[in-house]
């Protein structure tokens, strides 16, 4: 049996939300008291440093964000994101004054507003509308593993090669696991796919009316879209077709299904 692409997309906002939210946002504080012994930063600045990347960042990009991923599509953004939270890290490994720390706050919520839960959570609403609460919830599991990871893994890390290496060794770990799944695994709609939300395979959309003709029942009804035309049969996808007029059938499914039809309308009977 074929597994469905949506699941695969539930992966890829799995680690997305594993890295960039729970090992970013969960794990960081634990290089406080490193960056306190080596810079002489006061836990209060280290404090203030994601605050302000909030304050500055997140209000504007929060709704930035929301415009971009309708523009260019949720994986696009992602992608843009994923760099923001990568680089910013490795570039904390080599920073030496406040101000650099508090650019680099600022650019890493950036990375986080942008490939953090707005994307993913457009990703899984476009591949999901029956099982939407499902994939949401396991595509989240990812926030909350990080979060129990991420304080140990950079603990380890730390003890191991330092501070300053841990941090362009996490920025590495997330360009190179969440850049390639982003950018060949992710898509940022099924119809990119010639797929339906929830598996629903989308061939018919692309048939031509001749070609419908041979695959479609005796009922079957001439449908427009904007870019297309093919043909829908009401019984065949268990609509109340007890009317008398197909054409009344089909406008019910278009009207109870939008988004299987989007921008259709029904053209004869």
């Amino acid at each position: 049996m074929r597994v469905f692409y949506g699941w695969w997309i539930v992966m890829a906002a799995f680690l997305n939300l594993f890295f960039s939210v729970g090992i970013l946002y969960y794990g960081f504080p634990v290089f406080y008291p490193s960056m306190v012994d080596s810079l002489g930063f006061t836990r209060s600045q280290l404090a203030q440093g994601f605050l302000i990347g909030f304050v500055v960042a997140a209000l504007l990009f929060g709704i930035l964000a929301g415009a971009l991923i309708d523009r260019w599509g949720a994986t696009r953004v992602i992608r843009v994101g994923i760099w923001f939270v990568g680089l910013s890290l490795i570039l904390m490994g080599s920073m030496t004054r406040l101000w650099q720390y508090y650019l680099l706050c600022v650019t890493e919520v950036v990375g986080y507003v942008l490939s953090g839960p707005i994307p993913n959570q457009v990703l899984i609403s476009n591949w999901f509308q029956v099982r939407r609460g499902r994939a949401m919830g396991y595509a989240y599991l990812g926030l909350g593993l990080g979060g129990a990871i991420s304080p140990l893994l950079i603990n380890a890390l730390i003890q191991t090669f330092g501070w300053r290496h841990a941090f362009q060794i996490i920025g590495t770990l997330i360009l190179l696991v969440l850049f390639p799944v982003a950018q060949w695994v992710t898509r940022s709609n099924p119809r990119e796919m010639n797929l339906l939300p929830d598996g629903g395979l989308g061939r018919a959309a692309t048939l031509q009316p001749n070609e419908a003709e041979e695959t479609t029942g005796a009922s079957a009804v001439p449908v427009s879209c904007a870019h297309s035309q093919f043909l829908v049969d009401p019984g065949g996808l268990h609509v109340d077709h007890r009317r008398d007029r197909r054409g009344d059938a089909a406008s019910d499914l278009i009207s109870q299904r939008p988004w299987l039809f989007p921008e259709c309308r029904v053209t004869g009977v």
